[in-house]
């Protein structure tokens, strides 16, 4: 698949949490059995699925990359390994935090790939969170029309806005302040600007 088919997604997560593994992996996958098998190991591991049928590898760092991981705001290493179904990558939270039981605030960023003719990016939480706040930017893209759905197992209703039209930058956010239930999560759905209807002239204009 060519790259202007595709569209550069940066995900960008930050939460505190009491962390009950030393080490945390990222793996994006191309083998469905694989993919199923690592996301019984939540939270020490997050899982991208990225099918064969897409045609982009999940084995490359291009299609999939862990930028930065960082725990109270100090930078960890990142190790990559790399195999013919994918890729993952290892960070350190340390022992020293586990043992002790303590709650830290962890920011990690991921850049990957989606196809824009797929017109839609899920997201999904992979553990019982409280306080949501998800942000997605759409200002350098092709998108026409963003709209969202919910799954959300959750007594709040999510609260969703929109930057006003009038301003250039185009961003959604979706707001929750109860608790969410694991597998929660959100559908955006676009609509390209190559595929908007044109628009109607109003009643009673004339052609130039």
């Amino acid at each position: 698949m060519k790259h202007e088919d595709l569209f550069d997604i940066f995900v960008e997560w930050e939460y505190t949490t009491v962390p009950s593994h030393a080490v945390r992996k990222f793996a994006c996958v191309s083998d469905r059995d694989e993919f199923y098998e690592l996301m019984t190991d939540i939270p020490a591991t997050w899982a991208w699925f990225m099918p064969e049928r897409t045609g982009v590898s999940a084995a490359e760092a291009a299609s999939f990359e862990l930028l930065e991981f960082s725990v109270d705001g100090e930078s960890r290493p990142i190790r990559r390994s790399q195999r013919k179904t994918g890729q993952t990558y290892t960070v350190s939270v340390g022992d020293d935090i586990v043992h002790a039981g303590r709650s830290v605030r962890i920011r990690h960023v991921c850049r990957t790939v989606g196809a824009k003719s797929a017109h839609r990016l899920f997201t999904e939480l992979p553990a019982p969170t409280r306080g949501l706040s998800l942000e997605l930017d759409y200002t350098q893209t092709d998108i026409a029309h963003l709209s969202v759905t919910d799954a959300v197992t959750s007594l709040s209703k999510p609260r969703i806005t929109r930057i006003p039209e009038q301003f250039a930058g185009r961003e959604v956010q979706v707001d929750l302040d109860g608790w969410l239930m694991p597998r929660s999560g959100f559908t955006f759905v676009w609509t390209l600007s190559s595929e908007a209807p044109a628009p109607t002239k109003q009643a009673g204009s004339k052609a130039a």
